[in-house]
């Protein structure tokens, strides 16, 4: 081969595969980047209080462009009682299922950490409402607290239930400031002891729970994505904010590559994880 062939492919080929995904993904049930001009209609409902409460943004992205943030303001939620600021998706046809769940988050350095958490995302038991039950919360949600991302897992066994049977706290380590914290999930849905969650922080496996994870309805849980504060006292904050990006849900054929996070493409955003 000329020299000056083999000297242009070994410039052409490192371009070629950084164009290249990093992941071959299948077997999703939905992706959601906030590029698409209707990013946000994605979603099955908006839970919000104020216009600023959920917005598309290009102030901060993990890929591409576009992020959403989120804002729960002190002044303004307890004068409202507008506790939350969530994107929420339908709830699953079934009780038991097993999905696959992957999403960055990011806390900027006005991110102070907080003695009264609050929750960054919830999976919803849907109640049966035929048997006389109404709304109990969430049944698995990450909650951010003190510096730190906790997972609470609470479980109802009895077909008609109004409070949990039981309640898991576990410690995900802390959360990074000023940078894109990926998270992956994968949850194998149940109120029996087969039940399995397993929780990766910035690539790292930092949990695995076996046991029971839900309520014994007839529909699954509902994925909500933003922020649930029920309390500012006492707290040292006044203002939450946060970004998302890079959402994907895979079904129970998918795997951990199809859901995670891409490499962040902003240096100034990013850390190493290795």
């Amino acid at each position: 081969m000329p020299y000056f062939l083999c000297l242009l492919l070994t410039f052409i080929a490192p371009a070629l595969s950084k164009t290249e995904e990093p992941y071959k993904r299948s077997h999703l049930l939905f992706d959601c980047e906030f590029e698409e001009l209707n990013c946000l209609s994605m979603w099955n409902n908006q839970e919000k209080g104020f216009s600023y409460s959920i917005l598309k943004s290009d102030s901060i992205a993990k890929t591409g462009k576009f992020s959403v943030r989120m804002e729960l303001n002190k002044t303004f939620s307890t004068q409202t009682n507008i506790i939350n600021a969530e994107l929420t998706l339908k709830p699953e046809s079934q009780a038991k299922y097993e999905r696959w769940y992957g999403l960055s988050v990011f806390f900027s350095k006005h991110y102070v950490p907080d003695n009264q958490g609050e929750s960054i995302l919830q999976w919803v038991g849907y109640p049966d409402f035929d048997l006389g039950e109404t709304y109990r919360g969430a049944t698995i949600y990450c909650q951010s607290k003190n510096g730190r991302l906790y997972l609470i897992v609470q479980w109802a066994k009895d077909s008609v239930n109004i409070k949990p049977d039981g309640i898991k706290e576990i410690d995900l380590g802390p959360y990074i400031i000023n940078s894109w914290n990926d998270l992956v999930f994968h949850i194998k849905s149940t109120w029996e002891e087969d039940g399995l969650i397993e929780v990766w922080r910035n690539k790292v496996l930092v949990a695995k729970y076996k046991g029971p994870n839900c309520s014994n309805d007839k529909k699954g849980s509902y994925l909500k994505l933003g922020l649930w504060k029920t309390s500012w006292t006492p707290s040292i904050t006044s203002k939450r904010t946060i970004f998302y990006d890079d959402i994907r849900i895979g079904d129970e054929q998918a795997s951990y590559s199809d859901v995670a996070p891409q490499p962040c493409e902003k240096s100034d955003y990013c850390i190493s994880f290795f």
